[in-house]
């Protein structure tokens, strides 16, 4: 098993047991390709299991589009498996409520932080 993918427009790593973290790489535009490639890394990497996910998108001017955004929340393969996605940036705008707002709702627990140990801190307290 893989504990690192590298992508065109991101880096996909596993980094405990049940923790994969996707890193957008700078100035990346995820389109709903670019969604399925990440999924389906994430789907290699957690072999079955329930995972928590970070997607870093602290690089700079990493966008992800609006059919990005639908893929992972409605076509995913990972979604079954997701047992919730920390959203780690460093722009104090509420990025979840721009991706996961309205009809977008997930089917497990999304937040944002401004740190992947704030993330981690918030997976541990869902491992009760």
């Amino acid at each position: 098993m893989k504990e690192h993918v590298e992508l065109e427009k991101a880096i996909v790593e596993k980094i405990d047991l049940d923790i994969l973290i996707t890193k957008y790489r700078p100035n990346a535009s995820i389109n709903e390709v670019d969604a399925e490639k990440i999924d389906n890394a994430h789907i290699d990497m957690s072999q079955g299991n329930e995972m928590f996910i970070v997607a870093d998108i602290t690089a700079s001017q990493a966008q992800i589009k609006k059919s990005a955004e639908e893929y992972f929340i409605h076509k995913g393969k990972m979604i079954p498996y997701t047992k919730a996605i920390a959203i780690v940036t460093n722009h104090k705008s509420s990025i979840i409520e721009k991706l996961f707002s309205g009809n977008s709702k997930t089917l497990y627990p999304t937040k944002e932080f401004s740190s992947l140990d704030e993330a981690q801190k918030w997976f541990d307290s869902l491992r009760i």
